[in-house]
């Protein structure tokens, strides 16, 4: 499994980087020519304009994406890489802990989730180092409360959704999940380091999302409706670059989002 190491401020967004026991392309093609020797680990880095957190309330479910996004001229297109989830936990007070680590973990300024259950959504509002912090603000007595803290500005609006019919979100994401990227540059498929065409919605080898990945595949309502939230949210939101981020939280309507087929390229 991959580790991950660090998320930081990137001009364009955020970059995070992660210890990888998988060769590159590049390795495997040196391998398989010359015969040299493949790495024990590497580094592998991505950079992503924003990155999200999707939210599905009933059951609990916490799904992380990064977006990737070319641009050239007026044309623009963006991936989404998986790239992480909350562990399995029944308990809402845990689920909403591992939210505001993953939040501090990958820099992440947008959470998509439900409104409702009404009280649930209240207390993810309530909790303290997700879309605020408490005053007095005093880094060293943060660092202990909350251990993945990065600073006081490192804080995540809560956008809430209307939860379609499970059809229809199940629909929607698989439609967004058999999309191939189209470079908008050529107009082309966009092309990984393994040759292969890139999907809008991408599972790398080795990430801790294999929950997700079980629940897209099999059409459970968890990992489904969370990836679904945190997808259609990018979607619909205009980006918010990483100095811009303030303390509030929003509330708006991102409609109905839908999936089955898994595609699984390395190399990307």
């Amino acid at each position: 499994m991959n580790e991950h190491l660090a998320t930081y401020p990137h001009r364009n967004g955020v970059s995070a980087l992660w210890i990888t026991a998988l060769p590159s392309p590049a390795d495997e093609a040196a391998h398989e020519h010359v015969g040299a020797n493949l790495p024990r680990q590497r580094k592998l880095e991505m950079s992503f304009r924003r990155t999200a957190i999707g939210l599905c309330l009933d059951p609990l479910f916490v799904t992380v994406i990064g977006e990737r996004y070319f641009e050239f001229g007026d044309s623009s297109e963006s991936v989404y890489v998986v790239i992480a989830e909350a562990l399995d936990t029944d308990l809402p007070t845990e689920t909403f802990s591992q939210v505001v680590e993953l939040k501090d973990r990958y820099l992440v300024d947008r959470i998509f989730a439900p409104n409702e259950p009404s009280g649930a959504v209240e207390s993810l509002r309530r909790i303290e180092g997700l879309s605020h912090y408490p005053d007095p603000k005093v880094e060293a007595l943060a660092s202990i409360r909350w251990p993945g803290f990065v600073s006081f500005d490192q804080t995540a609006s809560i956008v809430t959704y209307d939860t379609p019919e499970p059809s229809v979100v199940s629909y929607e994401l698989n439609d967004l999940i058999s999309q191939y990227a189209i470079d908008p540059k050529t107009g082309g498929r966009i092309i990984g380091g393994d040759a292969a065409p890139i999907p809008r919605v991408v599972f790398l080898d080795d990430f801790p999302v294999y929950r997700t990945v079980q629940s897209v595949r099999t059409n459970q309502p968890g990992g489904t409706t969370a990836l679904w939230a945190a997808t259609r949210g990018l979607e619909r939101t205009m980006a918010t670059r990483l100095n811009e981020r303030v303390n509030r939280i929003e509330e708006e309507a991102i409609g109905d989002y839908s999936t089955t087929v898994i595609r699984n390229p390395t190399g990307y």
